[in-house]
């Protein structure tokens, strides 16, 4: 050995990691990493019964008429478009907050909601991956979620953990090509509507309702 650092030892010709190893005091190295296209989720709750009351009113009311239309659910309930001046200022009023609050905006910037659906899942109930084009971001809030499975799935569109194995030395999200989340009831979810996503199937003989929408933003005049 003729070399030794925090957490590493080099013999002859290999560089050997060992997270176990003590810091040594007789290098001093500056380092520093930048992570580069990163991707973010933002998450907020929402504490509001009259608003989960109310999107429950709107899906009976779906349901009755039979109104269910097939996208990229299997199985389940996935209304049409719908307008709720309740609803739609409840999600607008949380997701401008949490979006002005988490991200540097350039300058003034107007955001809407451009459409508003309701999904109920029941047992073995699933959707396939998709994006959602024509919009800046995506939202998503939980009304009612099972105990387990359901989960929400985000999937790295692009090919770049294929071409390698990293995943299998180095422990950070940056290896992986796909980021799953566990929804809970309340639960706000804003995502780029570009990320690639699914939803799980459940086994419990519970109902995953939620309200899907879509974000746009513009530059205020």
């Amino acid at each position: 050995m003729f070399g030794r650092g925090r957490n590493y030892t080099v013999k002859e010709t290999i560089y050997i990691i060992n997270k176990k190893m003590k810091k040594s005091s007789k290098y001093r190295y500056i380092m520093s990493g930048v992570k580069i296209f990163s991707d973010i989720i933002l998450k907020s709750t929402i504490i509001n019964p009259a608003l989960d009351k109310q999107i429950l009113k709107v899906l009976k009311k779906g349901e009755q008429k039979k109104e269910k239309i097939v996208k990229s659910n299997r199985g389940g309930f996935h209304s049409p478009y719908f307008k709720d001046k309740k609803i739609y200022q409840t999600l607008l009023k949380t997701s401008g907050d949490l979006i002005s609050s988490c991200l540097p905006f350039k300058g003034k910037t107007n955001v809407s909601i451009d459409n508003l659906w309701i999904m109920k899942n029941k047992k073995n109930d699933w959707n396939v991956p998709h994006t959602h084009p024509y919009s800046n971001f995506s939202g998503i809030y939980y009304v009612k979620v099972p105990k387990k499975g359901g989960e929400l799935f985000f999937i790295r569109n692009d090919m770049a953990c294929g071409f390698s194995n990293n995943y299998l030395f180095i422990e950070d999200q940056s290896t992986h090509d796909i980021y799953s989340i566990k929804p809970e009831k309340g639960m706000l979810i804003l995502f780029p509507s570009y990320l690639l996503h699914m939803v799980a199937p459940h086994k419990e003989n519970v109902d995953r309702i939620c309200v899907a929408f879509n974000i746009l933003l513009k530059h205020a005049t």
